[in-house]
């Protein structure tokens, strides 16, 4: 069992609104803290004591930003002293301070020169994030008590660099940032204690250790400029130090001694500090040595709040256990919150690695973060999502409010069902009700230390879950057909481990949110030529010549081609083999057609190349060679092609695994791709992906697949896919907007639901837990109209069918009849915008000779339903598998 040097006893945190903000990092020893302000955004850059330390023996250099002031968000551990290759590794990494300019980021730190003498260093990066090289490759000044860099970049432009420990230097630096304009000097006044404080006797290590009379400056200089007043802040007075400053009315001086800001830091004889200025507040930072564990040598970053004196001096600034008390900002629950973004945290660790992608480690059970001032503004929440990785074991991480008291108000089980990827994605589905601003623990439950580790996590005040849930589906091929999408996509089979694929399926919408289930419309068999019994991969039905061709892969076998008189099929094959077979390789997938304005039509397709050819008038036949197309950056598979104002584009799901969404655009149908990157970018929240693409109703669309909905279930990976769709934007150039992952979009309805006529059942927004099946006698509705003869079976109670916004007019609806089979009882309760809210309405259902043997039963309202409404068809009784239903309607 590890030892924890953080732990504290539970009742320390449960106090209710009272909370120890400082030190503000809880997981590091971060001293030196230095502060810059960049947008809404401040950076802090610290150095790094080492636990159980007893000098100053500290190998690197760290960086945290925060957009409130009181949760901290780890971005690494940027540079090292390795990244100094002069440098002496591994010891004297000590105080330092980052800046942005010109679109640069400088970062000027103090270490040893291989020989043991103090210098300045400089590292320079496009990012705050990195990487981070040496600017110079060498020193940029060396000397005895050349430390504590501080670098100021005034009005006029001009920049200059404050350092010093027992002397105090300044220089002005070039516009590159990283070479003196003309060399340094010593800051004038330094000795005169009208500029830096009265005189007493220190240790001058400069001169061996002998004691003389020195000024209160120490070391660790600040500037800032006020009103036109440069005002340095510094440690003084010796050892233990305390916080003064002085001011100047010009930056080459006279400076004049102001006195003390803050009195000596808690158990450290060290206070290394700086102030901002940051959405019209000011700030002070400082270190002390609180932390369990801390002390002169395990140091840690604090802030006080503070204000300007009238005058424009420095007020004293007391330190607080408490910090900040008001936040600048709230915290957006309902965006990616990463992992080590903290407010407090109790036992965990966060690695030490540079880079962009960074977690939270050393997880063992009762370990807990505190994340402060969460908004999660006037709505509740349905989805929750957690990213771990690393899983050597299980456990669950725990939501509270406020404190980790009474139940959570979600709970995440995290299994090792995911065991051997690097990264999970854990989605489940909740029905929570926090509202307005809390404090929010996050409390990890494991029966073994270190199960995984924490990357980020993520509530959804909506769910836009996968359009189907009452099968799996994959490879989306949408197309509209007159004022309707029609839906083709593949089919995983239940259960299935790899790809097990039979037959392709069919479903239909005219508002993009209630989608109708109409069966599978072509199948394996309907190529004679073949024989095998799996392989029914990405299809894509276009309509031309009054009919509709379907363009199926048969793995290993090429690319067949289906038609029929309608959409729904059925479908036959037209020419008793393969249209394209490559027999040399495998590429033959995933077809994608385009019938330009001119009429003539395009197919593109392969894995893990792209080929083109154009098709014959009869869009059966080829109309020339084959072409293999240069690599597409990003390209893995599943092309699919369309035109938009003019520009042809290429869409595909990019390089596995996980698998995005990339995209390429021509000013021809047939090239040159041009990359131009994502419309959905990778993530570990789906394995694989595959697009489709279209404009519906003056909006625009795209579908992809997931794991979402067997994740409802497990998440052990398996070919179990579901078809996802997100709204997609063009900017002014043509090119596409990035579009958030599926879950985390809203898909608005673009039409109301008319709920009377028939109804199939089988037409819904979310129907989880739920099967269809085809009848095998067709029906027909009122006007003779052929119908889909589909119904909906396997129903358990408290399982229910949702149909989003129903339209029940001004008039409304007195009744409503629904059709069920039945050899037992159970009942449909009907209810409105809530499955908690009260039944308008409830069947009774008896045995009606058999569960393909429907019947129709009618209920009245107690009172007329008008307006716009959800509509929820929740079924209760005892047991599994209740009954079937056929088809509803309102009268």
């Amino acid at each position: 069992m590890k030892t924890k040097s953080f732990l504290l006893t539970l009742a320390a945190v449960l106090s209710g609104s009272m909370f120890a903000q400082n030190p503000i990092i809880s997981n590091m020893f971060t001293p030196d803290p230095a502060p810059f302000v960049y947008g809404d955004k401040v950076y802090l850059f610290v150095d790094h004591d080492e636990e159980g330390s007893t000098y100053f023996h500290m190998k690197d250099w760290m960086l945290y930003s925060t957009e409130d002031m009181v949760n901290w968000t780890y971005l690494g551990t940027m540079i090292t002293t390795e990244t100094f290759a002069w440098a002496k590794h591994g010891d004297r990494a000590w105080a330092s301070q980052g800046v942005e300019r010109n679109g640069k980021w400088y970062w000027y730190v103090c270490c040893n020169t291989a020989s043991g003498g103090d210098a300045l260093a400089v590292a320079v990066a496009d990012d705050p994030q990195g990487p981070w090289t040496d600017a110079i490759g060498g020193p940029l000044a060396e000397g005895f008590g050349f430390i504590d860099p501080t670098v100021f970049i005034d009005d006029d432009g001009k920049a200059y660099l404050f350092w010093g420990n027992k002397g105090l230097w300044y220089g002005e630096l070039n516009d590159d940032m990283v070479s003196f304009r003309n060399g340094w000097q010593e800051v004038p006044g330094y000795h005169d204690p009208e500029c830096f404080g009265e005189l007493q006797m220190k240790e001058n290590w400069a001169n061996g250790g002998k004691k003389e009379l020195m000024t209160q400056y120490e070391e660790g200089p600040w500037l800032v400029k006020r009103n036109g007043t440069y005002i340095l802040s510094y440690p003084a007075g010796g050892v233990p130090e305390h916080m003064a400053y002085s001011t100047a009315p010009t930056i080459n001086g006279p400076w004049t001694y102001r006195g003390r800001i803050m009195d000596e830091a808690e158990n450290s004889f060290t206070i290394h500090g700086g102030n901002i200025t940051f959405q019209g507040r000011d700030f002070m930072f400082y270190h002390n040595g609180a932390l369990p564990g801390g002390g002169g040598f395990c140091r840690s970053a604090c802030v006080e709040e503070f204000r300007w004196n009238d005058d424009g001096s420095f007020p004293f600034i007391p330190q607080t256990k408490e910090g900040v008390v008001t936040p600048v900002k709230n915290l957006d629950p309902y965006s990616r919150v990463e992992a080590e973004t903290q407010a407090e945290s109790r036992g965990l660790k966060v690695d030490r690695r540079d880079g962009k992608d960074h977690f939270v480690t050393n997880i063992s059970d009762g370990d807990w973060i505190r994340v402060r001032s969460v908004d999660f503004k006037d709505c509740g929440q349905k989805a929750v999502i957690v990213v771990v990785g690393e899983q050597k074991g299980k456990g669950t991480i725990e939501f509270y409010t406020d404190n980790m008291e009474g139940e959570p108000f979600c709970k995440v089980p995290v299994n090792r069902d995911n065991a051997g990827f690097p990264t999970a994605a854990f989605t489940y589905l909740i029905d929570s009700d926090v509202q307005g601003v809390h404090d929010v623990y996050i409390v990890f439950r494991c029966e073994t230390p270190e199960p995984f580790t924490f990357d980020w996590w993520q509530f959804n005040a909506h769910a836009n879950m996968p359009v189907v849930q009452t099968r799996f589906t994959a490879d989306p091929a949408p197309v509209v057909i007159n004022d309707k999408v029609y839906l083709y996509t593949t089919h995983d089979e239940d259960g299935a481990r790899g790809f097990q694929m039979f037959d392709w399926l069919l479903y239909t919408s005219d508002d993009m949110v209630n989608w109708q289930d109409h069966g599978a419309v072509a199948s394996l068999d309907d190529f004679k030529y073949y024989d095998g019994k799996n392989g029914a991969w990405a299809e894509q039905v276009v309509a031309a010549n009054g009919a509709y061709y379907m363009y199926c892969p048969i793995h290993g076998h090429g690319i067949g081609v289906l038609t029929s008189d309608s959409p729904y099929g059925p479908f036959y094959d037209p020419i008793g083999e393969p249209l394209v077979w490559q027999k040399e390789h495998w590429d033959d997938i995933d077809p994608t057609v385009l019938i330009d304005d001119d009429g003539q039509a395009y197919m593109y397709w392969g894995n893990p190349n792209v080929y083109s050819v154009k098709l014959g008038k009869d869009m059966i036949s080829l109309d020339g060679p084959i072409t293999k197309h240069p690599k597409i950056e990003d390209y893995q598979e599943g092309p699919w092609i369309w035109k938009h104002d003019g520009h042809y584009y290429l869409a595909f799901a990019s390089t596995c695994c996980p698998e995005g969404i990339g995209y390429a655009m021509s000013e021809g149908p047939e090239g040159p791709w041009e990359y131009k990157g994502h419309i959905m970018d990778h993530t570990v929240r789906t394995r694989g992906n595959h697009p489709g693409i279209i404009e519906f109703q003056g909006k625009n669309y795209v579908f992809g697949l997931n794991y979402d909905i067997m994740h409802l279930k497990t998440f052990a990976h398996a070919e179990q896919r579901s078809v996802s769709v997100a709204e997609m934007h063009y900017n002014e150039d043509g090119t596409i907007q990035e579009v958030p992952y599926f879950i985390d979009n809203v898909v608005e309805q673009v039409a109301p639901f008319n709920p009377f006529r028939r109804v199939e059942a089988e037409t819904m927004a979310w129907g989880y837990g739920l099967k269809t099946t085809r009848l095998e006698n067709g029906v027909v509705d009122e006007d003779g109209v052929a119908v889909t003869n589909m119904y909906v079976h396997d129903i358990d109670d408290g399982e229910y069918i949702l149909l989003r916004g129903v339209d029940f007019g001004r008039k409304g609806a007195k009744k409503m009849l629904a059709s069920v089979g039945s050899d037992g009882i159970g009942c449909i309760e009907v209810h409105l915008d809530s499955p908690e809210s009260p039944a308008v309405a409830v069947f009774t259902i008896n045995a009606t000779g058999g569960k393909t043997n429907f019947s129709t039963l009618t209920r009245r309202f107690k009172k007329r339903i008008r307006g716009t409404h959800d509509l929820y068809l929740v079924f209760t009784g005892a047991g599994k598998d209740l009954f079937t239903f056929d088809w509803w309607r309102m009268k």
